[in-house]
């Protein structure tokens, strides 16, 4: 059935639907095995996850938990025999109401209270699972290996071997050896996703729930039960080995008496789209961060610039005295004074230094130079060379449409990521080369740099630098069947896709984009404290500079009008702010010329704060808008412009602080300047 909630039992079996998610309790071998099915657009019920029972374990010995299991004294995680395995729930009592459907099962596992509390809210597609481990008190406490809920991912009841590759698999971080798990250390977005062809599934574990123990998760194809994925969530110890996390049997927990508990979603489709499925999923994930992020005050930081071009445009975008013009200046003249007769800069660490040349780097950069002349002021020995540079990798594009990485001293392209997702830096400095000269050569080139990206991005195929350099790139987990996959890359290739939507009006490199876009978005952190902060990539617990990242998630707000998209980029620019990052209060500053230090959106009736400030009292009524705008910040005291999106009539009264006027809907868009400010 394609809506409502629905109950049914047939002996023992009981079957819920909420009208897109149904789940069958089947009892067997005294307890109850969990099947999780999707609703196809015709009605028809997909097998897509199951817990594990001995009809599912074709032999006698092999390397898997049950659901969940209380193990130790095994030489590795997840070792148990098919005789072991028990069936640990043997009573169901099942609970309804207009909204949702909840089924509560319980059972005993030696001296522990087991419970566990499935719940599916009406049409939709998200189920809500709970685990409870009520431990006795004993004068001999329980010592247990790990504590964790696991899942097989069989797809119309079908076991895929290597002949049957999954469509797509997303995990945290790469797992390459048997006894290694992706422990909580590597989370950031704690999340597992399979899908094979339109059935897909997704396990999301619940970061506000109080953990007693460090958690793990597990995303296992080669794991010696069957063959088929197995996706675990639960309690498991486990150390760092370089950029992973093992788990031996000495890593034990060891809890009192009490309660242990747990929680996870479970995502399931049977019509997927992986796109629009992907999104859902992230929005789930942050839905649950969101609150910590509204929390979190703006980082006040000083802030101590650099000789960089993105420190430059500090200083040249905002108020700026004699002295910053001064610095600004040489900072540019440093820059260019780097470049070569052939077009290319040199190293910062000068002309002395022959190579190898970084396009990647050096496409950054200019882009910062670009600015400087766009936003600041006219400079035509910016433009000049940066056009010079723009004409060099113009020249040295494959037919393929890749710009190698490095040159040599000769300037011969390098073997070393010739053919990469890299490509995409040089291609977006290219597209805003052409927006800023109108020369079609960059556009051209521009394009032809996006139609190789498009292919990476299909593949996968998200390598750079960093995973080079640390010897990470040609390791492909045989756990999952994840490549290594770089954040910047990512975001390399989101920022190429939109500037040649952008350019073309072609929606092709829009959904390109919004790929890639979310792609890197697994990688931003919604787990710790630290929400927003973006990781390095799968295979790596590098850091890396956050500025970037939020100004291609506020780009993407602004084409796409989704919401999260803004709210993931304040994130992660206050996670570069607070460090003292140069290029963050860069990009801010860019932000607060492009969108205002604080956007209203009246659409979404929300408000963000973008610049050194803080909103408070929002009210959105039918003809008037009000708010309260706080700034605490002394050396950023100067005024401040609101901005307006998502109106509808051609004129409101505002009420800003206290005072109150009627601006047309174009003074509103354009915004509005606050000199009255709160300080908080």
């Amino acid at each position: 059935m394609k809506s409502g909630l629905d109950v049914r039992a047939s002996g023992r079996d009981i079957t819920l639907t909420n009208g897109v998610v149904q789940l069958k309790l089947v009892f067997c071998d005294g307890g109850y095995a969990q099947e999780f099915y999707g609703l196809d657009r015709c009605g028809r019920p997909r097998l897509i996850l199951s817990t594990l029972h001995r009809d599912l374990i074709p032999f006698t010995e092999h390397r898997v938990t049950a659901d969940p299991i209380i193990s130790g004294h095994r030489r590795h995680l997840f070792e148990v025999t098919r005789e072991s395995i028990r069936m640990v729930y043997s009573d169901a009592r099942v609970t309804r109401d207009d909204r949702q459907l909840s089924v509560k099962l319980s059972g005993r596992f030696a001296e522990s209270e087991v419970t566990s509390t499935i719940t599916l809210p009406v049409g939709s597609k998200s189920v809500r699972v709970s685990v409870d481990v009520e431990l006795a008190a004993s004068r001999r406490p329980p010592i247990l290996e790990y504590l964790m809920s696991i899942y097989a991912f069989l797809p119309d009841g079908m076991l895929l071997d290597h002949y049957k590759r999954l469509t797509y698999a997303w995990a945290p971080a790469l797992r390459p050896q048997d006894d290694q798990i992706i422990g909580e250390r590597s989370f950031r977005t704690a999340a597992t996703v399979v899908q094979y062809k339109k059935l897909l599934a997704a396990l999301v574990p619940d970061p506000d729930v109080a953990r007693h123990f460090p958690a793990a998760l597990d995303l296992d194809l080669r794991n010696g039960l069957l063959p088929a994925p197995v996706l675990a969530y639960g309690f498991c110890r486990s150390e760092a080995e370089g950029p992973f996390s093992y788990h031996d049997r000495s890593m034990l927990l060891r809890p009192q008496a009490g309660t242990l508990s747990y929680s996870f979603n479970l995502y399931l489709d049977a019509d997927a789209t992986l796109a629009e499925d992907l999104r859902s999923v992230q929005e789930l994930v942050w839905s649950r961060a969101r609150a910590r992020v509204a929390e979190r005050e703006p980082p006040e930081t000083q802030i101590g610039l650099s000789d960089d071009p993105a420190s430059a445009y500090v200083l040249k975008s905002g108020p700026h005295s004699a002295a910053d013009s001064y610095r600004a200046e040489e900072i540019i003249q440093q820059v260019l004074a780097r470049q070569l007769p052939e077009g290319v800069f040199a190293p910062e660490t000068g002309l002395a230094d022959p190579g190898p040349y970084d396009t990647t780097l050096t496409s950054e950069m200019c882009r910062w130079m670009l600015a400087i002349h766009r936003d600041c002021e006219p400079d035509l020995r910016v433009l000049l060379a940066c056009r010079n540079y723009g004409d060099f990798l113009v020249a040295n594009q494959f037919p393929s449409g890749a710009i190698p990485s490095w040159f040599s001293d000769r300037f011969i392209p390098l073997p070393d990521l010739r053919e990469s997702a890299q490509t995409a830096a040089s291609g977006r400095f290219l597209a805003e080369l052409y927006e800023l000269t109108g020369h079609k050569s960059y556009l051209t080139a521009a394009c032809r740099a996006a139609s190789l990206v498009s292919n990476l991005v299909i593949k996968q195929r998200y390598h750079e630098r960093e995973a080079f350099l640390s010897g990470a790139l040609g390791i492909q987990d045989p756990h999952t069947g994840i490549l290594p996959q770089s954040s910047i890359s990512m975001r390399q290739a989101a920022d190429l896709f939109l500037a040649v939507y952008r350019l073309t009006g072609k929606r092709c490199y829009l959904k390109s984009g919004v790929a890639a876009l979310t792609q890197m978005c697994w990688l931003q952190d919604t787990w710790s404290a630290e929400t927003g902060a973006f990781g390095a990539g799968n295979a790596s617990q590098a850091e890396v500079p956050q500025a970037q990242f939020a100004r291609t998630l506020l780009e993407y707000y602004e084409a796409t009008r989704h919401t999260e998209y803004i709210e993931r980029g304040i994130a992660a620019l206050h996670s570069g702010l607070a460090p003292g990052s140069p290029e963050a209060l860069a990009v801010q500053r860019w932000a607060t010329r492009r969108f205002g230090a604080a956007l209203v959106d009246v659409v979404a009736r929300s408000a963000y704060a973008i610049g050194p400030c803080r909103i408070t009292g929002l009210s959105l009524g039918p003809s008037k808008l009000s708010l309260e705008l706080h700034n605490g910040f002394a050396h950023d005291s100067y005024p401040l412009r609101v901005r307006f999106c998502g109106l509808r009539k051609n004129s409101y009264r505002v009420a800003i602080n206290g005072e109150e006027k009627r601006y047309s809907k174009v003074e509103l868009e354009t915004g509005v300047e606050i000199r009255r400010i709160v300080f908080a």
